[in-house]
């Protein structure tokens, strides 16, 4: 909870008890803790923001003025008054804990950070998720960026247009829009549209690319970390694939992902996302000559590009790493391996590889079989192969030199910042904040070993991070 809500709850749920139980009351003080409470509500409301998860607490005042008056000297009443409150009490504080408004760490990098948008429109290309024969492939691209630390301006909320996002988190994960409405309060460490960092005269480049159904925001706490140690990050939302996309002008496109299945469709899907990543590559060389923004001009060292991806964005991004010479180094947080296959081999350029726990368990993959066994729409047999296909393309991956990381208590959605909108999303033991620690730790020193020629201390690490299996 904010500390308003904070400080208005207390008052609230003090004054609720107080008033039902207390043998002596007095009007004065109920009236002026009233007018606080009232007063409270409409600080609340125009400092932190409305959000639905605080109306049984909104509520109060109202409750109060209507049964001030009930007597509760039968026993019978009394107990059963008792037990209303007390039930009442634990829902109305439940829920702000539940579904919060989270905020971010602060990023530990000598820089602050700044953001902004922009949509370039692939004339190249057909929208094939359009039915106008004419339509061309338009992208959205949010950047994040160095800014000296005494830079001021304007915070960018974590999502700009909340409506889009959540119909589309609703149609991927099958929860009440409602549900992620609170987003729209969570506030960011990016400030929009302020000037890159003059301490360098360029820095690298970082793509990142969201799974199927997410966002280009959704690893925020990772791209603000990697920005403030001097990255340039690039978030592309590959529009109808994405929980919904938000351009520029204020136009949303949301999803209308194809529901795929199996490695033959996936692996041809992703060939959509690698000319993406690609026709955005070119877009940065042509902002790097001439921003209308005038924020990017010979800024960004395009001789120095990473690429990082969650879920089918890291492998779009195993997939650039192969196939474009631009892309130095990569990271995979807990993608399959779709697209070409990978050679026993392995990747002849710099791969690092995250795991779930639970995403490598075989154990636990054959639980959720057996769980889903009666809505299985293929033979036992048929996933049991697909693991195996899974396990053999990631084993070829990382056979050159390429480095594995697996986190405990880690599954599929721990590399996002899922886990911090409800503890509903994390998973049993797991502390999002210390996996997200872990994965800004490994993912920094990756690319400043490789994209800046600093010292990988790996070993350091793995010190530090006692409990984090590594394999080279």
């Amino acid at each position: 909870m904010r500390l308003i809500e904070i400080i208005y709850a207390i008052l609230a749920l003090g004054l609720l008890w107080w008033s039902f139980f207390s043998k002596k009351q007095n009007w004065k003080i109920i009236i002026l803790l009233l007018s606080a409470m009232l007063f409270l509500i409409t600080l609340q409301y125009k400092v932190e923001g409305f959000r639905w998860q605080m109306i049984p607490l909104y509520v109060v005042p109202i409750f109060l003025i209507f049964f001030l008056r009930v007597n509760v000297s039968k026993k019978w009443l009394k107990i059963t008054m008792s037990i209303s409150i007390f039930l009442f009490t634990v829902i109305a504080v439940s829920l702000p804990f539940i579904f919060p408004v989270f905020a971010f760490k602060e990023p530990t990098g000598k820089y602050a950070v700044g953001t902004t948008s922009y949509t370039f429109v692939d004339h190249d290309r057909l929208e094939t998720y359009e039915k106008d024969p004419y339509s061309k492939r338009k992208l959205a691209i949010q950047i994040w960026y160095p800014v000296n630390k005494d830079e001021k301006g304007k915070f960018a909320p974590y999502i700009s247009d909340i409506q889009p996002i959540a119909k589309g988190l609703k149609k991927a994960l099958h929860l009440p829009s409602f549900l992620f409405q609170q987003l729209s309060l969570v506030k960011t460490h990016s400030m929009l549209n302020v000037h890159v960092s003059p301490e360098k005269s360029n820095y690298p480049v970082l793509i990142f690319s969201h799974g199927l159904t997410g966002f280009r925001n959704q690893n925020t706490f990772e791209v603000e970390e990697l920005a403030s140690h001097g990255y340039i990050i690039v978030g592309i939302d590959h529009t109808y694939d994405a929980a919904a996309t938000i351009f520029t002008d204020g136009s949303s496109a949301e999803i209308r992902f194809k529901n795929l299945s199996g490695f033959d469709e996936l692996d041809s899907h992703i060939t959509l996302w690698e000319k993406d990543v690609s026709f955005v590559l070119n877009e940065l060389e042509k902002l790097n000559k001439n921003d209308r923004k005038n924020l990017f001009i010979n800024r960004m060292d395009l001789n120095q590009i990473g690429m990082f991806g969650h879920s089918y964005g890291g492998a779009t991004a195993v997939q650039m790493l192969m196939k474009d010479d631009r892309i130095k180094a990569a990271v995979n947080m807990d993608g399959t391996l779709y697209g070409e296959k990978i050679e026993e081999t392995g990747v002849e350029k710099p791969l690092m590889i995250f795991n779930g726990e639970k995403s490598i368990d075989y154990n636990e993959y054959k639980k959720t079989l057996n769980q889903a066994d009666s809505q299985l729409d293929k033979p036992l047999s048929y996933y049991e192969n697909n693991w195996k296909e899974t396990t053999e393309r990631r084993e070829n991956a990382l056979a050159n030199g390429g480095i594995s990381i697996e986190i405990p208590h880690t599954s599929h959605m721990s590399f996002t910042d899922f886990p911090l909108f409800s503890p509903f999303f994390a998973n049993k033991g797991e502390d999002p904040r210390y996996v997200h620690e872990v994965i800004n730790a490994f993912t920094l020193h990756f690319f400043d070993f490789h994209l800046k020629n600093k010292p990988f201390h790996l070993n350091q690490l793995k010190k530090a991070y006692s409990d984090i299996k590594v394999s080279e």
